[in-house]
């Protein structure tokens, strides 16, 4: 009974080879247009997540006023915010400040320009979790004239060597630097772009400044709040603390400071302001495509059905015939089922094909870059 209602089957298919062909391709297309659009939104909503602090690791982003109207708006800050926090609010147990550099790093003979290296200030590695494959957390950004390499410029540089204790050229000041560590590269999903760190001791020493200045700006900020602190009070209390500080000199030069809170995963998603490591995503436009995911395959589906109640009424002589030749309802119910198994196997089929398509023009496209 089984071998006839495959024979039964294929020779539906063979008979209605284009219906099939349609039906299957339209809701297998459904989706995997489907399947991609929500691996991308689960990947936007994925940004900075690996983080064990993530909760309670905030961005302090200035907006800066100009006779009343605002005038810019920086994801960095000034240079004395990260350590007035935390010398003022007991909330805050650790901060980071980081300064972009365009600079040439050289070693005996190469050189190369890069644009993602930043002084960082020593608890870096505390308060991110970035993974470490050679050094100390707590001593790798401490002392003047040291740098912290991620993997791939450690290899670019050093090759398979080690480079700890290395010394490394950097045209920014003309300072040579110590190599104390390496870490693994960032993954894509983190708003950051880092290729390698210099101790912020080392800005400090060569411009002969502690930099706590509040009308330097450019420096990315971030704080560490204790796991009691509640961000959305700290922030209340800063417009009274920016006007402690330095409201007497914005008032004579006519200007105005704004500093607020950014959870450092939804950076990604909210955030397009001055300075930013890179370009961000998009929240609303995130949810947008959710819903066009949504729709793609509830119109695949429907359209689905559609195509398979109009061919049901064709089979409805086939169901008589059998019933009156002695066919059961469920042999009926096992040949339909079958048709329906079988169907259901050639899109399994054709989503294989295109992942893997798909899978093989991503790995071309990435050995390209």
């Amino acid at each position: 009974m089984i071998r006839n209602h495959f024979t039964s089957t294929l020779r539906y298919i063979s008979r209605n080879k284009t219906f099939t062909f349609i039906n299957v391709l339209g809701l297998t297309i459904g989706m995997m247009a489907c399947m991609l659009i929500t691996q991308y939104v689960m990947h936007e909503f994925s940004y900075d997540d690996f983080h064990v602090k993530k909760d309670r690791i905030f961005r302090v982003q200035q907006d800066r006023y100009n006779k009343g109207e605002l005038s810019t708006r920086w994801a960095a800050g000034c240079a004395g915010i990260g350590p007035d926090l935390k010398t003022h609010f007991p909330e805050v147990e650790q901060y980071v400040r980081l300064l972009g550099v365009n600079a040439t790093l050289s070693t005996a003979d190469l050189y190369f320009r890069e644009d993602a290296l930043y002084y960082a200030s020593e608890d870096f590695f505390q308060v991110f979790s970035v993974k470490l494959i050679a050094g100390e957390s707590s001593s790798l950004l401490k002392d003047p004239l040291k740098i912290v390499l991620s993997q791939s410029l450690a290899k670019k540089y050093f090759g398979h060597e080690d480079p700890i204790g290395k010394i490394v050229h950097c045209s920014a000041h003309g300072v040579d630097c110590q190599v104390t560590g390496v870490f693994e590269d960032l993954p894509v999903n983190t708003h950051m772009k880092i290729d390698a760190l210099m101790s912020f001791a080392t800005l400090q020493k060569s411009l002969n400044d502690p930099l706590m200045t509040w009308e330097w700006d450019g420096f990315l900020t971030y704080i560490l709040l204790n796991e009691k602190a509640d961000a959305n009070a700290l922030e209340a209390k800063l417009p009274a603390f920016v006007e402690k500080q330095v409201g007497e000199q914005l008032k004579k030069a006519g200007a105005g400071m704004e500093f607020h809170l950014q959870p450092l995963a939804g950076i990604h998603l909210d955030s397009s302001f001055m300075g930013e490591f890179k370009p961000n995503g998009n929240r609303q436009s995130t949810y947008f495509l959710s819903i066009v995911a949504i729709l793609i395959l509830v119109i695949a589906w429907i359209n689905y059905i559609n195509l398979s109640t109009a061919k049901s009424i064709e089979r409805a002589r086939e169901a008589g015939v059998r019933k009156v030749v002695g066919g059961f309802r469920s042999q009926l119910m096992q040949q339909f089922f079958l048709n329906q198994y079988s169907s259901i196997s050639w899109q399994l089929l054709l989503q294989w094909c295109l992942c893997h398509c798909l899978r093989h023009f991503s790995a071309s496209s990435q050995a390209e870059n």
